[in-house]
């Protein structure tokens, strides 16, 4: 009978310090969340920028920057290549990069990867295909003791028109 009693007390002691530890981890979580974004846009210098056939080639990033009291944390890019005449586009490539800081993977911070994408070509200047739209979805995770706390979704959306210039947002 005693040591079914300190079997149950060791139990309830076990449980209470497991609680205790998820609680501080959870308020530990939320003051490593990122608190600013940044939204950058950049070119890419190609090698060869017209091609054989006088259409030309561009390439753009639009970069979402995560940081926590000044600290960059993680990051997600999403890059495009196309090929214009001054009127249609053709040839669209599109692609996504991220990155984590060891700030962010001593905070259990993680990237899960592309979440979501689309494309299609719009209607610009009288022509089906002079302008083609795509946008990304990346997804950042910090999981803590098995339990997500906190999610960052950075979108990336994405115009490149026939002329050669581009709309690049992130939300």
């Amino acid at each position: 009978m005693m040591r079914l009693r300190a079997l149950k007390l060791l139990l309830v002691v076990v449980g209470v310090t497991v609680l205790l530890l998820s609680v501080t981890s959870v308020v530990m979580a939320a003051s490593t969340v990122p608190d600013n974004v940044v939204f950058t846009e950049s070119s890419t210098t190609l090698a060869k920028p017209i091609l054989r056939d006088g259409w030309k080639a561009k390439q753009k990033s639009g970069t979402m920057t995560y940081t926590l009291a000044g600290q960059k944390m993680f990051w997600f890019t999403s890059t495009k290549y196309w090929e214009y005449n001054g009127a249609r586009v053709r040839n669209p490539k599109y692609w996504a990069d991220a990155g984590l800081t060891t700030l962010a993977t001593t905070m259990q911070w993680r990237y899960d990867g592309v979440v979501g994408s689309g494309a299609t070509y719009q209607l610009w200047n009288g022509k089906a295909d002079g302008c083609h739209y795509n946008w990304k979805r990346g997804q950042f995770s910090q999981v803590i003791f098995g339990v997500t706390t906190a999610q960052r979704r950075p979108r990336i959306d994405f115009w490149a028109y026939g002329d050669g210039t581009a709309t690049i947002t992130g939300s």
